[in-house]
């Protein structure tokens, strides 16, 4: 290697270093997002979201038939929050949340990803005794593991 392929390499290298955070980035809203399509979210392994609270509804049986439990038969609904979302999925009733999951800010050596919307840290984290946690933003440890495949792949397209 001549100097000057030296020289071009180490300035490859230092553009590279500052076009990584937002490859990067777009490689973690990917990742960020397909959780999300998938309900649930992946660490060390795939952890799906608590699925819509359902509550037991008893009615009168109208034909006076004899079922266990006082003459009454039970029917499986959904509460009166989730009355009109069977068969729409977890965490989307417009899609504001899920499309704003974006790049919030980028520099040398970082990268943030995150949401603008008000309401996500209290899905994100889940509110004790009232709203079940569904993360879909965070640390992950698939997530680390696709960075640094991606940064190595990267540098090796400079290097050789």
């Amino acid at each position: 290697m001549t100097p000057d392929q030296f020289v071009a390499k180490l300035k490859a290298m230092v553009a590279l270093r500052e076009r990584l955070p937002r490859i990067i980035g777009e490689d973690a809203r990917s990742f960020f997002l397909d959780n999300y399509r998938k309900g649930g979210f992946e660490d060390t392994n795939f952890v799906p979201w608590v699925k819509r609270k359902v509550k037991r509804r008893y009615l009168t049986n109208p034909d006076n038939l004899k079922v266990a439990g006082e003459g009454k038969f039970s029917k499986l609904t959904l509460s009166a929050a989730g009355k009109n979302d069977k068969g729409r999925a977890l965490l989307v009733r417009s899609g504001r949340l899920r499309r704003s999951i974006q790049i919030m800010s980028s520099g040398p050596g970082y990268v943030v990803i995150g949401t603008d919307v008000p309401y996500a840290s209290f899905h994100n984290d889940g509110v004790e005794g009232r709203l079940p946690q569904r993360k879909f933003l965070g640390e992950s440890t698939a997530l680390n593991r696709l960075v640094e495949k991606r940064v190595i792949e990267e540098a090796m397209k400079v290097l050789l």
